[in-house]
C-alpha cells in the first residue's frame, strides 16, 4: 500500500513562462498531489529530474522526458 508522500511518477518537459521568463518543469506526484519545480535552465531540469530518478531507483516510477 502506498502512503500520501510516496512518490508515483516523476515527469518534465515542455517550458512554462512566468513573468515573461522561461522555466522548465519538473513535477513529482504522490497520493497526495503534485508538487512542480520551476527551473531556469533545461539543462538543470535534466540533472535534477535525473538525480530524483537516481534517488528513487528502486522504485517503480512512470518516467518522462525533459
Amino acid at each position: 500500500m502506498l502512503g500520501p508522500d510516496e512518490v508515483l511518477a516523476v515527469s518534465g518537459g515542455g517550458e512554462a513562462v512566468v513573468d515573461c521568463r522561461k522555466f522548465f518543469p519538473v513535477a513529482l506526484s504522490t497520493a497526495a498531489g503534485t508538487v512542480q519545480l520551476l527551473l531556469d535552465n533545461q539543462m538543470h531540469c535534466k540533472v535534477w529530474k535525473a538525480s530524483i530518478e537516481s534517488m528513487l531507483s528502486g522504485r517503480k516510477l512512470k518516467h518522462t522526458k525533459c
